[in-house]
């Protein structure tokens, strides 16, 4: 009974969490049909181009991903619509009743809330059953607190339901070192499938179902059902891979084309190495990370220290190493594109969790021994507090008000209805005010929808002439200042520079730091791109009474 209320508590207390982000950036604060975040519209643009009537659910821009997704938020919008909670007659519905619009995202979020809480408790099943219950309720506390799965939760994108699949892919390669059956390895491969429909590099777990196959049966031919599985589970998920093979090439192509972006390479060195030292510091907390690979370390320590056969339970060894080779491969996965984000370490995250929990569970068994349990528990309830406080302070830049929101009431009480403002071009880091579809100003733009943002920066150079003031953010400045873009950027550098430090003068400025309680996280200098996300630093500038460019 007290260990269902204990896991109850975990899954009540993630849950809180991740709804409490449900309101982020919606329609109705960014004032258009999008949201503060530049991925969420994709999926909704793809299920509005569908002709159900036709039997054409193509996905479109959703093949960038793959389509699973896609279709279950359709299902979940359909079943919405048949009980009256949304009403979509027309685009230009949504635009004049904007609430209808947040109902949408609050659907679509809620779907990936759903499976962010059940890989919460897949991981302490998964964790109970193949490992024990502490490192099962260990992982599941971490995991239900980890910050960039929270984040991710109560966003419209594909890799909380990927990561979902892939832990059940890995649950079921457990299952098959276990129990020699087929309906496991039919599963595994389905869940393999399914995760790879999801998105793409969740195809990447399959590899867990056949390590586990060919360490207990290495001459066994049932790895072919997982093989066959995996792609029946896929194109069931993503059907028109089949149907239109050749779209969905030329979309792999564009995604294989945009992994090979090299900026974060330049800014944060190789993906192997930034991983280490940028990506999973942000998304796990510094603590979780390291405390994660000391668990990696202790595993592999315990493998090589009875790797002449004297561990009594050969299934234990091979699950260990399952895991470890499992972390290795979906690790190297994740790092190896040229272009990274924070979110794109959610696969890795349960790894890391799971090994820091072992590590944890290992040294409370230590420390025990020697009558220091209750060192142990000082520590845990620091990591705790420590962890807890990285998590809700960054939490609290999605909850509370937004930069994009304190510069729409700024501009709003202080420049005057009908005044000319300047912006690059109108994108997710807009204040909502200028965003709008009719904003009360005249804005000219120094691109549009569709610019580049080095030709857009260079448009503000038209731009300034024509304007009074200038709203420029983080994500429109940042790169071409740093001293490590700078050179490539001449034209855009001058173009930026001229406005801030000559011609124009700074008015307001709208930053917003991860606190919470007495804890304050530093942003740093260049934090990666999707972690400024929720606030981007705005700046407003008026233009001087001579002005000359």
């Amino acid at each position: 009974m007290a260990n269902k209320i204990v896991v109850g508590g975990i899954l009540i207390t993630g849950l809180i969490l991740r709804l409490s982000g449900l309101w982020y950036g919606l329609p109705s604060k960014n004032r258009a049909l999008t949201t503060y975040h530049p991925d969420e519209p994709i999926s909704y643009y793809s299920l509005e181009r569908m002709e159900p009537a036709k039997l054409n659910f193509h996905p479109g821009d959703g093949f960038f991903w793959g389509s699973m997704h896609l279709y279950s938020l359709g299902f979940c919008l359909q079943m919405a619509k048949i009980f009256n909670i949304i009403q979509i007659p027309s685009r230009q519905y949504l635009i004049n009743h904007i609430e209808m619009a947040d109902r949408l995202y609050i659907i679509g979020r809620l779907l990936s809330i759903f499976f962010g809480m059940a890989t919460v408790f897949l991981v302490y099943i998964l964790c109970n059953k193949f490992w024990d219950h502490t490192v099962a309720l260990l992982s599941s506390l971490l995991l239900a607190l980890c910050p960039e799965h929270i984040f991710n939760s109560f966003v419209v994108r594909p890799d909380i339901m990927m990561v979902f699949f892939g832990m059940c892919v890995l649950y079921y390669s457990y299952m098959i070192l276990k129990f020699d059956l087929k309906r496991f390895y039919i599963l595994a491969g389905l869940f393999s499938g399914f995760a790879a429909a999801t998105k793409y590099n969740g195809g990447t777990f399959v590899l867990c179902a056949l390590i586990a196959h060919f360490l207990m049966r290495p001459t066994d031919s049932k790895f072919m059902w997982i093989i066959f599985f995996s792609i029946i589970g896929f194109l069931v998920g993503c059907p028109y891979a089949l149907i239109d093979f050749k779209t969905f090439i030329n979309y792999l192509a564009l995604s294989g084309s945009l992994s090979k972006d090299v900026s974060s390479t330049i800014a944060y060195g190789p993906g192997w190495k930034s991983y280490m030292t940028v990506y999973l510091p942000h998304a796990l907390g510094w603590i979780i990370l390291l405390l994660g690979i000391a668990g990696i370390l202790l595993i592999t320590f315990r493998l090589y220290h009875h790797r002449n056969g004297s561990l009594q339970d050969e299934r234990l060894k091979n699950s260990h190493l399952l895991f470890l080779v499992s972390t290795l491969i979906i690790y190297l996965v994740s790092c190896w594109p040229g272009h990274q984000m924070v979110w794109y370490t959610l696969p890795v995250l349960p790894f890391f969790i799971i090994s820091a929990s072992y590590f944890l569970k290992v040294s409370w068994e230590w420390l025990k021994e020697y009558k220091l349990g209750w060192l142990w528990v000082f520590i845990f309830i620091a990591i705790l507090i420590y962890n807890g406080a990285y998590s809700f302070a960054h939490l609290n830049l999605y909850v509370q008000k937004n930069t994009r929101e304190l510069a729409s009431e700024w501009i709003e009480k202080n420049i005057p209805q009908g005044e000319t403002i300047g912006i690059t071009r109108s994108y997710f880091w807009t204040p909502g005010i200028l965003r709008q579809y009719y904003p009360p100003y005249q804005l000219i733009e120094g691109g549009n929808s569709q610019s580049l943002l080095d030709d857009a920066i260079l448009g503000l150079e038209r731009v300034a002439k024509q304007t009074n003031y200038i709203v420029i953010t983080e994500y429109e400045y940042r790169t071409y200042l740093n001293p490590l873009f700078s050179s490539n950027y001449p034209e855009q550098v001058r173009v930026i520079q001229t406005i801030m430090n000559k011609d124009f003068i700074e008015i307001a400025k709208f930053d917003k730091k991860a606190n919470f309680l007495v804890f304050r996280f530093q942003k740093g200098d260049f934090p990666p791109y999707d972690w400024i996300m929720p606030n981007p630093t705005i700046r407003i500038f008026k233009t001087k009474r001579e002005y000359k460019i």
